[in-house]
């Protein structure tokens, strides 16, 4: 029999999930999604609200939360070049570091939900996914960018993704202090140790 449209949407979903999560409950996820789905007791909007509920476990359970991050950094975006903020400020500082902080809070977060400093990089991903929609914003709201220019236009989005990147790393570092403070020890006196063989053998 033919699978609905919705299922293969769902199954693709599932795919998104990690590897762990999949081979566990992978399965059992795409079956309960097509009972519901073909059951007439069961309303669409109470399976989307089901849906919306199995994504919170996505990117380290915080798929949904990244978005409201991106959706964050959008929104002081649009406010910042729709208005001044504050008398001596031109509106650009101030939105900034708000920026900024907000990338490295993902970093950390995701971190923290995650327990590992590969889920605040997939956080932080997510999130400048979705704050990406303000480089295309600036020429179709404002016209600030030469996007007749595909080199100009590519420069842009690979500066702005390091930016943002740097800031999500340092969040997700944070996270862990300690822990990268010891590995950081551990590789060091690892690296002074072989120096110290290497001039001991070399003499």
């Amino acid at each position: 029999m033919k699978r609905h449209w919705t299922e293969l949407a769902y199954a693709l979903l599932v795919a998104m999930y990690p590897k762990s999560f999949r081979d566990q409950h992978g399965d059992d996820m795409r079956l309960v999604f097509s009972d519901l789905l073909h059951d007439p007791e069961v309303r669409t909007l109470d399976l989307v609200r089901r849906v919306l509920g199995d994504m919170r476990y996505l990117n380290g359970g915080g798929l949904l939360l990244s978005i409201v991050f991106g959706s964050l950094v959008v929104l002081i975006w649009l406010a910042n070049r729709s208005i001044d903020i504050g008398a001596r400020d031109p509106g650009t500082i101030v939105p900034l570091a708000l920026i900024a902080l907000l990338f490295v809070a993902v970093g950390f977060t995701g971190s923290r939900r995650s327990g590992r400093f590969t889920g605040g990089i997939r956080m932080g991903f997510t999130a400048g996914v979705v704050s990406a929609l303000t480089v295309p914003g600036e020429y179709l709201l404002f016209h600030s960018f030469p996007f007749y220019e595909v080199k100009g236009f590519v420069l842009t989005y690979a500066i702005a993704a390091a930016i943002v990147m740097f800031f999500v790393s340092t969040g997700a570092m944070l996270a862990d202090l300690r822990g990268h403070q010891a590995r950081i020890g551990r590789a060091f006196r690892a690296f002074v140790g072989a120096w110290r063989q290497d001039s001991e053998l070399s003499a």
